[in-house]
């Protein structure tokens, strides 16, 4: 009931969009002028929720809208690691590998900017590392790639425990 209260008390104080087709709808606007955080969130949401749908069709068309429409790195980041459970889930093997390359891309960018002051910025892109080595260990496993696999779940593994 908390959570609820605070979601609602954040749409309100925030302006954010309250269904898929606002969040689509303001995307649209603001692409030309590059995208607010709260923006690409929503969608990333609703992508997220569309893949768990196995509607992927529409997961694949928010998650390129995300990749090509914003310069935020991090949301790069969540929308290509998206793509990557995408692919593994349709066997777009190739796709795949494309779309982990650009998230390594995405990380060692974020890693060169040093602009880690901010603890919760430290901590999103440890969890944004931590779903990576999940979803490519997933993969290794699915297609028998057993030494990757070992390697990204010993990563998985390694991962420090966040206080809550």
């Amino acid at each position: 009931m908390v959570m609820l209260a605070m979601l609602m008390f954040l749409i309100s104080a925030c302006n954010l969009p309250t269904s898929s087709s606002d969040a689509k709808e303001q995307f649209s606007l603001c692409t030309r002028s590059r995208v607010s955080y709260t923006v690409v969130a929503n969608l990333s949401d609703e992508a997220y929720n569309a893949l768990m749908d196995m509607d992927y069709k529409r997961a694949r068309q928010i998650y390129e809208e995300i990749i090509s429409g914003t310069d935020n790195e991090f949301e790069r980041l969540e929308a290509c690691i998206g793509m990557m459970r995408l692919c593994y889930r349709v066997s777009a093997n190739r796709e795949f590998y494309d779309y982990r390359t650009n998230a390594e891309r995405s990380m060692q960018r974020i890693k060169n900017e040093k602009v880690f002051s901010d603890s919760a910025i430290v901590e999103r892109l440890g969890l944004l590392q931590l779903e990576y080595n999940i979803v490519s260990a997933n993969y290794f496993a699915a297609m028998g790639l057993y030494e990757e696999y070992s390697a990204a779940a010993q990563m998985v593994c390694d991962f420090p425990e966040t206080a809550d």
